[in-house]
């Protein structure tokens, strides 16, 4: 399963670009958002169902190489889609992975699934 996504501020840098003031700004964290249409076709869930999967993570330029990653928040309250792909026990393990790519709002990220493995290739805008 592959889909591509156009990423935002927000994705780059999730810790400082948040829709809400529930905790202090934290740089350098980040995340993989999950379509909803992607996530009910490929039925992946977040904790709010109660079983949570673990992904392995690689990227084509090798600086992620099998870190884990977990599906997690949601659309909706009490939805069990998840809207997200975030580092399992480090939010800043994507938001690095952007900075050391110098990612920027408007690049496109390519995402394909294979089982219990994720690849990702940041495909930079040229302008």
């Amino acid at each position: 399963m592959e889909y591509e996504i156009t990423l935002k501020k927000t994705h780059i840098n999730w810790g400082i670009y948040r829709h809400t003031d529930t905790r202090d700004k934290i740089p350098e964290e980040g995340y993989i958002p999950i379509p909803l249409n992607i996530a009910k076709e490929y039925n992946i869930l977040n904790s709010n169902s109660g079983n949570i999967m673990e992904y392995e993570i690689y990227s084509e330029d090798g600086v992620l190489k099998g870190d884990i990653v977990i599906p997690s928040g949601s659309n909706e309250k009490g939805s069990i889609y998840a809207k997200q792909f975030q580092g399992k026990g480090n939010l800043k393990l994507i938001g690095k992975w952007y900075q050391q790519l110098n990612a920027s709002p408007g690049d496109k990220l390519l995402i394909t699934i294979e089982k219990n493995k994720i690849f990702v290739k940041l495909k930079k805008e040229s302008f």
